[in-house]
């Protein structure tokens, strides 16, 4: 019966990780990404078998926190002008619910559940990395890639690239920085091919999260071993990153990405900026802002932030924040149940600090509250990956004190 079991868990890891690689890859392929879906739900109606066949399902205050969102989405329908906007992304987020809810099952009965999710998203962050290069054919990306064009937009949206690629760099350079590994030539090789991608999206998220990711990771090899030997290895680890950002800055590659940087610093030290994509998002957040101190409790209704872009632009999207957008749409109660789930794991992370993998859980939470300011996540794939992430983690250690506490 246990080797049975054992079997089953491996065809759903396996199921897991195929649907997770096929999401990334599909977003422009009908056909791919039916095939992810079904892949899913594979994985969802092996994992809905088990939980009535043990009568037992687990559930936590984060994933009860999500549940009220999809609730208060689906109820903003009575206020919201754009019922489709309202049902389309209110169905979004029941998806990344079920998503949630079953995924957390699943890894909760494994042995060390977060170290195998850990595992999978470097694992998926690499294969993927490694087929958007495949996509364009290798010398042609490198071609594009030192002209300065932004690669992935025959894929899926660029920033969401940069931003895979670039947080399985710092996965990557966390084993290699903090971690006993013997195999570290062969981390350093892996870890090559996910930041070429991430900066051959021309993404301003990237340089935030390799900027951050790197400065809190010597700062966390700096403090645990005040030796010699670390400072020496910590100021040649940053003069090589300097020296190569000179280098391609200098010889005038990678352009897009300096360049949209660049224009970013000088919007946050308030330079006078009247044209391209961060007036756009500049005025997307002022008009979000206003919107939502128009209706401060309940916002205008899930996803009808398309309105106002309209409004200002003639373009449906979103408001590029998703701090005001959740605001503007779903006002402080929309804000508050999203974002408890970072305060659950956050909490828990500095709460049972000295736990394994309690700091590069918190890293990667930190770099996407960072994100949030120049992205909306509340309901991309990527975004309950790193929520499954982090209530698994949570979940493991309160599992571990009952185990514990029964034993006393």
């Amino acid at each position: 019966m246990l080797r049975e079991k054992n079997y089953l868990n491996k065809i759903q890891l396996i199921l897991f990780t195929c649907f997770l690689f096929l999401w990334y890859i599909s977003a422009n392929q009908t056909s791919l990404r039916t095939i992810a879906i079904c892949i899913f739900g594979i994985f969802c109606i092996i994992e809905v078998v088990k939980i009535f066949s043990n009568k037992k399902i687990m559930f936590n205050s984060a994933l009860l926190s999500f549940i009220f969102l999809v609730a208060f989405g689906f109820i903003s329908l009575l206020w919201a002008k754009d019922d489709s906007a309202v049902i389309s992304k209110a169905i979004a987020l029941f998806m990344g619910f079920v998503f949630l809810t079953l995924s957390y099952n699943f890894f909760m009965k494994i042995e060390n559940p977060t170290d195998v999710i850990i595992k999978i998203i470097k694992l998926v962050g690499v294969i993927f990395s490694i087929y958007v290069i495949l996509y364009y054919g290798i010398m042609h990306y490198f071609n594009m890639l030192l002209s300065g064009r932004r690669i992935g937009t025959e894929i899926i949206n660029v920033n969401f690239i940069g931003v895979i690629s670039s947080i399985t760099f710092i996965l990557l350079i966390y084993d290699l920085l903090l971690k006993n590994t013997q195999n570290k030539i062969g981390i350093i090789l892996f870890s090559i091919i996910p930041l070429i991608v991430s900066l051959g999206t021309g993404s301003k998220k990237v340089i935030i999260v390799i900027v951050l990711g790197l400065i809190i990771l010597l700062l966390k090899k700096f403090k645990e071993k005040f030796t010699l030997r670390n400072i020496i290895t910590i100021f040649m680890f940053l003069a090589v990153i300097i020296i190569s950002i000179s280098f391609f800055y200098n010889r005038g590659y990678l352009n897009t990405i300096f360049g949209r940087f660049e224009t970013m610093i000088n919007t946050l030290l308030n330079e006078e900026i009247n044209s391209g994509s961060t007036y756009v998002r500049k005025m997307f957040i002022k008009s979000g802002l206003e919107a939502f101190l128009r209706s401060p409790l309940f916002g205008i209704g899930l996803n009808n932030s398309r309105i106002i872009t309209y409004e200002l632009f003639e373009e449906e999207t979103y408001l590029h924040c998703n701090y005001v957008e959740l605001l503007a749409c779903m006002g402080i109660i929309g804000f508050t149940l999203f974002y408890y789930i970072y305060y659950y794991v956050i909490y828990n992370c500095i709460k049972n600090k000295n736990t394994k993998n309690s700091d590069i859980i918190m890293i990667i939470f930190i770099i996407n509250l960072f994100l949030d300011i120049g992205n909306v996540s509340y309901y991309e794939i990527k975004t309950f990956m790193y929520f499954l992430l982090g209530i698994v983690f949570v979940g493991t250690i309160k599992k571990e004190k009952k185990k514990n506490e029964i034993k006393r």
